[in-house]
């Protein structure tokens, strides 16, 4: 009876590792992030290549939304051409469901009951839901992806790949093992005027070659604030160093500021507290307008206020510091022009990447935040964690995160492993795991057959004692196979191993 129970424990655990096994064989699905030609071949969009159905688009990333969603074509074909193509840039992408024949819309009960958020819509906008089949820059094809088609002739820049923590994305590449886990690593690069950047959104993986510096760990999590944003942390202070001096953006420097992180808009975006000191700093000319130009925006200035728009420091409560540059904080006024790119629209002007809302309850870390930064999100952990990002490294070493796995822990000083010294101590700890089986199964048969048959002509069965079998090894030594030495590190002085856990 002992013998068969162990049997069935050890096929219990061979099942267990092979569906592990299995799921780790999946590689990391990395995407680019970059100037995608929109369907009508004229208008550019930064974003992640997704072609739905027959129809290209150009998806900003969100943390902020769990289901994919795209402006309907509908708000922008009411316009003449030249307004259209402008429509389609500044939408960040817009859909047809109409011009598509794999779309299939359904109602919001069956939509919800197949997704796990639903996202809250503003007032006055129109919102149909269904499915789509989804391809991807890296020939990943995915059937049956959920999507949301809004339309508001009053929004734009709202279409977005959704990236929260109940993101529909994630979810669906894991169930067609498109990527071996949720987890994600996000270098987001840079739009910059001078300096643009190609980023990558790396699904179930994390691209080591660019982390520079330590982490700051943090949970994912609404954190009791009444603001969607499962992306938060605590701010010590904002910083503008100009040519003038350092000015804090905080009105009490002794508290922090909740703040959130979510990269669909470029540029941070303050609450209205914060914005008018920010605005004090860089003499920013409210609603004023110079003779035959429209008035300034909130993000426009006067070439003159150029040095008084310097750099900008953030500094989390935990101490994790951020130098935002000048060249990624200013540039000329951009826009989308008639052919409806990005592109500069008044030389005469220069533009802040900061903006501000008055319905805000806390400050927006955008895009030119990440810019500086390496974000990885483990929403199954429940935690996420920044790194300063290595921006002049050209070389890629994507290490796997796979579901339910163990993830790396950090190396002491300087050394860690490298992916393909990951990769390869993984199979040799399946290999050693395998043979373990095999000996363990083995011997519990063998040791079967001993107890079922007769010794010195009796039918009596004979116990070894001390649980010593005849060869002199022990059924816990025997059961347990070899063990494994671990593998040499590899000195590396740039990068730093993956986070455990955020602090309590």
């Amino acid at each position: 009876m002992a013998s068969n129970q162990t049997i069935r424990l050890l096929l219990i655990f061979f099942l267990a590792f092979s569906a592990a096994a299995n799921n780790c064989s999946t590689k990391p699905l990395t995407l680019p992030i970059g100037n995608v030609t929109l369907g009508n071949g004229v208008a550019v969009n930064r974003g992640v290549y997704v072609k739905l159905g027959n129809q290209v688009t150009s998806l900003r990333l969100t943390t902020n939304l769990n289901n994919t969603g795209v402006r309907n074509a509908l708000d922008c074909d009411l316009l003449n051409s030249t307004a259209r193509t402008v429509c389609l840039g500044a939408s960040g992408s817009i859909y047809a469901p109409e011009s598509s024949n794999t779309w299939r819309q359904v109602s919001p009960d069956e939509f919800a009951s197949n997704v796990s958020t639903i996202d809250t819509h503003a007032v006055g906008e129109t919102v149909i839901v269904g499915y789509e089949t989804a391809k991807f820059s890296s020939n990943v094809e995915v059937k049956g992806y959920p999507l949301e088609v809004w339309s508001n002739l009053t929004s734009t820049n709202r279409s977005g790949l959704a990236i929260g923590s109940g993101s529909s994305f994630l979810q669906k590449l894991l169930s067609v093992s498109a990527a071996p886990s949720r987890a994600f690593g996000l270098f987001y690069g840079s739009r910059s005027q001078s300096r643009p950047t190609d980023g990558a959104l790396t699904i179930g993986g994390i691209d080591l070659a660019r982390l520079k510096g330590r982490w700051s760990n943090h949970s994912a999590g609404m954190q009791g604030l009444d603001y969607s944003c499962p992306l938060q942390v605590r701010i010590k202070d904002i910083r503008l160093n100009n040519t003038k001096g350092s000015f804090s953006l905080l009105a009490d420097p002794q508290l922090t500021v909740p703040a959130c992180i979510d990269p669909q808009q470029n540029a941070f975006t303050f609450t209205q507290a914060i914005y008018n000191l920010w605005s004090n700093f860089t003499g920013h000319p409210a609603n004023g307008s110079l003779p035959g130009e429209p008035p300034f925006t909130s993000q426009t200035y006067p070439k003159d206020r150029e040095p008084l728009i310097g750099t900008l420091t953030v500094t989390l409560d935990d101490g994790f510091e951020t130098i935002i540059p000048h060249y990624e904080l200013l540039s000329e006024e951009r826009g989308n022009d008639a052919q409806g790119r990005y592109a500069v629209v008044n030389a005469s002007r220069v533009m802040a990447a900061v903006s501000n809302d008055e319905t805000l309850p806390v400050p927006i870390l955008g895009g030119v935040y990440l810019s500086q930064n390496y974000l990885f999100v483990d929403y199954d952990k429940g935690t996420f964690h920044l790194a300063t990002a290595d921006l002049d490294t050209h070389d890629q070493d994507i290490v796997p995160i796979c579901e339910g796995g163990a993830t790396p822990s950090p190396s002491h000083g300087s050394r860690r492993l490298s992916g393909r010294k990951i990769a390869g101590i993984a199979v040799g700890v399946a290999a050693v795991v395998l043979i373990a089986l095999a000996l363990a199964l083995w011997w519990a048969r063998y040791r079967t057959r001993q107890d079922g048959a007769p010794r010195d002509g009796t039918s009596q069965k004979e116990t070894p004692q001390n649980g010593t079998s005849q060869n002199g090894t022990s059924r816990d030594e025997a059961s347990q196979g070899g063990t494994h030495k671990d593998a040499e590190l590899e000195p590396n002085e740039r990068r730093q191993e993956l986070p455990t856990s955020a602090p309590s």
